[in-house]
């Protein structure tokens, strides 16, 4: 079970800003992300979302799973599902959360860099740098993830390329298949 910070939010959740009081079922809210120790700039497009869209993200960037957390929003896991293949909002709202949460943890493991170095000087004097580097590796901390962009035009330009490219593929595999039968393009 996560730790809750001084204001009660779970490290990497989401607030979900309404000012007077809960949201209803189906009403748009606005997510802010907020990060282990501290809370993150909010984006300067902060994108739309359902209550129940919120609750899933907030679930989601705190480390749950779809199961637990369409659970936790009260909807089915298919409905998130279909979020994420559908909603452009949705997405970029997660893709951001992702962004920041990086942002968040990268910050956190910069101030961590004389006990990192300290560490490995300990364990290269100790002969233990392959042990050192291949924990590193696993961690993903050699190399960055990719996080799909955050922006919802980036987002439909991206949609339409691979739509463009299955369309193109199913195409070439007809085409293929009609040859093969001996007949005619």
């Amino acid at each position: 079970m996560a730790t809750r910070d001084r204001r009660g939010q779970l490290p990497g959740s989401t607030q979900v800003s309404r000012p007077n009081g809960p949201s209803m079922p189906g009403e748009r809210v606005t997510v802010r992300v907020t990060g282990a120790h501290h809370t993150m700039p909010q984006n300067t497009t902060p994108e739309r979302l359902t209550a129940q869209q919120a609750r899933v993200l907030e679930r989601l960037l705190a480390g749950d799973t779809v199961t637990a957390a369409a659970k936790a929003a009260k909807v089915d896991r298919s409905t998130v599902y279909r979020w994420f293949r559908e909603s452009l909002e949705f997405q970029a709202a997660y893709n951001e959360g992702r962004h920041q949460l990086q942002a968040a943890t990268r910050s956190r493991l910069l101030r961590l860099t004389e006990q990192a170095v300290d560490t490995v000087e300990h364990a290269v004097e100790n002969g233990d740098v392959r042990t050192a580097l291949r924990l590193l590796e696993r961690l993903g901390l050699l190399t960055p993830p990719v996080i799909g962009s955050s922006n919802v035009e980036d987002l439909e330009v991206q949609r339409m390329r691979n739509e463009s490219a299955r369309a193109e593929s199913r195409w070439f595999a007809e085409l293929e298949k009609m040859t093969a039968m001996g007949g005619n393009p």
